[in-house]
């Protein structure tokens, strides 16, 4: 296929090509895109709309910032979308690049005037023109994708690093940062084809540039310079006396941003940075400088937190943890984890309540109690057991309609904390933690429908004169709560009937566990494992018995979601854990938390309702 460059095209490039100074790509890409836009849609040829794409898209491709996407190599897409078919496809995309669109950025490099131009378009020759190369051997490519004949000769790494260097020499920048990405290209470059000479020039180009950013002070973008002589360390061949410029950066970071009395200044987060970059170059076996320099940067936070406000403070003072963990500085982990404690109260009190009212006619929601508590006991306990249920699917189908009617809370990451003020979990964004994002759900939905959950309770007692006797009766043919638990499910719910939140959870809890277990052995799956330092079995937990795959199916599941989002995960409610490790509070089970008292018999009438033939075996 060939391709043609659209006069209006050439003439833009050639003004842009003239600058003297720095060259705004993205300013080139958005006139030419203006250019194109004149034309009448569909009158342009298809070989004007491959030179078109070859110039304009050629600019949009970005250069890495944390991750090579999508397809590992050094230029990436801005974005990507689904088919309708669901095959994704990426903006611009490797895959249209062929021979006619690789000749022309070969022209482009060897005829540009302006190095940024020649820095791109050789570069983009020479990585996507590989990678297309080798594409046929793999299955990265898309389906009748055109196979590349096109020659990609090593001067054009060559030319892209002398272009890349003569930008940073010549000082034709948008800004500090630009110029560390375009000095470790070449130098990736430059040793990827074994060009030592290049790869010379280009650490004398670093060393200088780090210098003269640094001339009024340090650099804004101090850590590139780092990380780009760590990346390359073993290549570079550092001089002692380039090694101790760099150890001497990192050393000015932690003297100039350490100083409590110099707000403008001070930014603990840069002086962890620096120190755990100076432990990196620090010789493992010499322990003593390694404390040292955790400790000196530590104590930075440390002190910084004291006029931190809790939240903040605790936020600070936990990012230290693993890494005094991990350098077994295990007094100086007791005394943050004392300090993070201390302070527990105060952060809950800077936690915001956010109320929302939810309106309902009083006649629906008193329909929907009447028809829940059944016209007999049996059924209103069955119909209680399943109208309560948060189940899995709807619970992830809420959340996702969530991505379009609130998209920047669906991103938003959520840290949740504990009562001792510690964060128990952490929870990403609706698109990459949907398990995470519906058990977190899942706890609000226990909140939000506690109120419907105790008016059907309500109802049912008094239309079918609930009493005790009545209620352990329910059970009588339960699988799941044999005779042997008779007793102490029989003292759960009795003090459940008695509004006495504290028993009942403690009493019915580990009942619900250990039908949990009869249940899982029902279906074939050991509930004990050896170990071997008693030389006994051990009965497996609630949380491992949760995750079983033989409850992964139909019912079962959505019992499974809803059981792991009440007890067994700190993303939901995670009752059984903080019961049994002693961490309830007064409020969280005292006296007035009879909504919660209510979930936990909700569970011990889910599982009691449950019959194994209506749960399919799997051995």
């Amino acid at each position: 296929m060939t391709l043609e460059i659209l006069p209006q095209i050439e003439t833009i490039m050639s003004q842009f090509d003239a600058i003297e100074g720095h060259l705004d790509e993205w300013e080139l890409e958005a006139a030419l895109q203006k250019a194109l836009g004149a034309f009448p849609k569909g009158s342009l040829t298809m070989p004007q709309r491959r030179g078109a794409w070859a110039d304009a898209e050629g600019l949009r491709f970005q250069r890495p910032l944390n991750e090579r996407w999508p397809r590992d190599i050094y230029w990436g897409a801005i974005s990507s979308g689904k088919m309708a078919d669901g095959t994704e496809v990426f903006f611009p995309d490797v895959d249209v690049v062929e021979d006619d669109i690789l000749d022309h950025w070969r022209h482009r490099a060897a005829h540009c005037r302006h190095p940024a131009l020649r820095a791109r378009f050789a570069d983009l020759a020479w990585e996507i023109g590989r990678f297309r190369r080798t594409q046929a051997h793999h299955t990265s490519a898309a389906p009748g994708t055109a196979q590349i004949k096109t020659e990609v000769p090593v001067s054009l790494a060559h030319t892209a690093i002398d272009s890349l260097l003569e930008v940073v020499e010549r000082w034709w920048l948008r800004d500090e940062t630009e110029g560390w990405q375009l000095l470790s290209r070449a130098l990736e470059l430059s040793f990827s084809v074994g060009d030592l000479a290049r790869a010379d020039r280009a650490k004398v180009a670093l060393f200088a540039y780090k210098q003269r950013v640094g001339q009024n002070g340090l650099p804004s973008a101090w850590w590139h310079f780092d990380e780009i002589v760590w990346t390359h360390r073993k290549n570079l061949h550092l001089t002692d006396h380039e090694t101790a410029e760099v150890l001497g950066l990192l050393e000015r970071v932690v003297a100039d941003k350490s100083g409590l009395a110099d707000p403008g200044r001070f930014d603990p987060h840069d002086v962890m940075a620096a120190t755990d970059r100076l432990v990196r170059w620090t010789p493992q076996n010499d322990r003593e400088r390694v404390t040292s320099l955790i400790r000196r940067g530590s104590k930075v936070f440390e002190d910084a937190a004291q006029g931190a406000s809790a939240l903040v403070a605790t936020s600070w003072l936990e990012d230290l943890l693993p890494t005094y963990r991990e350098h077994g500085l295990l007094e100086e982990v007791a005394r943050v984890e004392r300090t993070i404690a201390a302070r527990a109260s105060e952060a809950r009190g800077e936690l915001k309540r956010i109320e929302v009212p939810i309106e309902m006619p009083r006649e629906e929601f008193d329909a929907w109690v009447e028809s829940t508590a059944g016209e007999t006991l049996s059924e209103g306990l069955h119909r209680i057991a399943a109208r309560c249920l948060i189940k899995e699917r709807s619970t992830k189908e809420s959340l996702r309609s969530m991505t379009r009617d609130a998209p920047l809370a669906a991103t938003m990451h959520h840290s949740i904390m504990g009562s001792d003020g510690f964060t128990v979990a952490t929870v990403g964004s609706i698109e990459r933690d949907i398990e995470g994002r519906a058990l977190q759900h899942a706890a609000d939905l226990f909140n939000w429908q506690a109120l419907w959950l105790n008016a059907a309770l309500l109802r049912l007692r008094d239309k079918h004169r609930l009493d005790l006797e009545s209620l352990v009766g329910a059970f009588k043919d339960s699988p799941l709560f044999p005779d042997s638990r008779r007793p102490l499910l029989r003292e759960g719910l009795a003090a459940w009937l008695a509004n006495d939140p504290v028993k009942a959870i403690h009493v019915l809890v580990p009942q619900v566990e250990g039908a949990v277990r009869d249940l899982v052995a029902a279906l074939g799956v050991s509930v004990r494992r050896f170990r071997q330092e008693i030389r006994g079995f051990q009965v497996v937990g609630l949380n491992d018995l949760l995750r079983q795959k033989v409850l992964d199916e139909g019912l079962l599941r959505d019992v499974r979601f809803h059981l792991i989002a009440l007890y067994a995960d700190p993303r939901g409610i995670n009752l059984r854990n903080i019961v049994a490790h002693g961490l309830a509070t007064a409020d969280f089970i005292g006296p007035e938390s009879i909504g919660l008292a209510n979930w936990v018999l909700h569970s011990v009438l889910l599982l009691g309702v449950l019959r194994l033939k209506e749960v399919p075996h799997k051995s």
